[in-house]
């Protein structure tokens, strides 16, 4: 049970859509105390879902939470450089996640067409240890639009997909799908409130038939790993946030300077 919890807290690390499964019993829903995650869970059959939720505005420009969204590949466990497969071992990751070998975006992709208001898309193989490894890869696209205020919105939206999925983009399968989940979805949704601020909406949702994990018994637990997760996942945005505010006050210092002189 504590190798499955851990596990969690990497995989629980999206709203640009809510997903909503229909025939699904919600049998829990609450909010995390300590990291105001919103939380729910519901039942078929052998099948549950879980979904957790986190809103938070940030004052930054709407590239800068998406570059702090999208640098999969600087959040991972250092201590696991041994391990990995798919990049280098000489790399520092810059935000420490404990389970978390390694993540790896493919964007060299077999031909494909695009969505409708599709600015890019890309794969991301991950690989996550605690004393057993687990292996997927995630399909990544991103969508830009404008909301009826006519602010910019920008939609990050991940899914887990199957090797034969996998292979329709890439000639060589970068790891295995070995996960205990029938399905995950990392949303996300990007707001331009201002050219200096951004609202970020934050979805993750997962189903799994794993023998534990679809017990009642288990979702408090699953909880748990699910808010600090996505807590980990705002943590590294705010110190995207504090990195944007001192090049602000280098620019400003610079400018002031150089109007001295």
């Amino acid at each position: 049970m504590l190798r499955i919890t851990l596990v969690l807290s990497f995989i629980f690390s999206s709203l640009a859509i809510a997903r909503e499964f229909k025939g699904y019993e919600i049998d829990n829903k609450e909010t995390d105390k300590k990291y105001k995650v919103e939380l729910k869970s519901g039942k078929k059959k052998s099948v549950r879902f879980y979904q957790g939720f986190l809103s938070k505005t940030f004052n930054m420009p709407l590239e800068f939470v998406m570059k702090s969204i999208t640098n999969f590949e600087d959040k991972c466990n250092n201590d696991y450089k041994d391990r990995r497969e798919l990049i280098s071992k000489k790399k520092d990751c810059t935000y420490h996640n404990g389970n978390i070998v390694e993540s790896k975006l493919y964007r060299d992709l077999k031909s494909y067409k695009k969505e409708e208001n599709e600015i890019d898309r890309f794969l991301i193989a991950r690989r996550v240890y605690n004393r057993q490894e687990f292996t997927q890869v995630d399909l990544a696209q991103v969508f830009e639009t404008k909301n009826e205020q006519g602010q910019r919105v920008v939609k990050i939206l991940t899914r887990m997909i199957d090797d034969k999925k996998v292979k329709k983009y890439l000639k060589k399968l970068p790891v295995e799908n070995d996960t205990v989940f029938l399905n995950t979805y990392s949303d996300f949704i990007l707001t331009e409130i201002s050219k200096g601020q951004t609202r970020l909406d934050y979805t993750y949702t997962s189903q799994t038939d794993h023998w534990l994990l679809n017990k009642s018994v288990s979702v408090s637990k699953v909880f748990a790993g699910m808010a600090k997760g996505i807590d980990l996942l705002f943590y590294s945005i705010k110190k995207e946030l504090a990195k944007y505010e001192t090049k602000k006050v280098i620019k400003s210092t610079a400018v002031a300077i150089k109007r001295q002189n």
